[in-house]
């Protein structure tokens, strides 16, 4: 069994060889793995922080991390951390007037891994995923 990022590899990475022949074995499998369903986020945070959160802040975190376990973890302990997640704290945190409207905050940790990440590619595509930052999901390549 393994594990890897397939937005890591190209053509010449080692591991696009090793899965081409893995291909052709008869007990080879190949699981795509997705972001988690908003039970699951609730379900995770739960177990992280041994709190539950309120359903408004467990929508949030969903929609705005699309359930990646990681930033899933790292969020429910920051904000336990911080405040606890049982009194739905609205800190610098988690934001929200209503708690319909939270806003999430990525947690630092994070932040500094995709910083080291966007420190590997080129200007001219840290130039671009700025823009597209900006733009939204769906954009035009003009």
């Amino acid at each position: 069994m393994g594990t890897y990022r397939d937005v890591e590899l190209n053509r010449q990475h080692p591991l696009v060889e090793t899965l081409g022949e893995l291909t052709r074995e008869r007990f080879f499998q190949r699981l795509r793995l997705q972001g988690l369903a908003q039970e699951d986020v609730a379900r995770l945070i739960e177990s992280t922080s041994g709190d539950t959160a309120h359903p408004g802040l467990i929508q949030a975190i969903h929609s705005q991390t699309e359930g990646n376990a990681l930033l899933v973890t790292e969020i429910a302990r920051m904000l336990e951390q911080k405040e606890g997640l049982g009194t739905g704290a609205t800190s610098a945190s988690v934001q929200g007037e209503d708690r319909n409207s939270w806003t999430i905050r990525i947690p630092e940790g994070v932040r500094e891994v995709i910083r080291r990440r966007l420190n590997g590619l080129s200007d001219h595509c840290n130039e671009a995923l700025t823009v597209a930052s900006v733009i939204g999901r769906e954009f035009t390549l003009d």
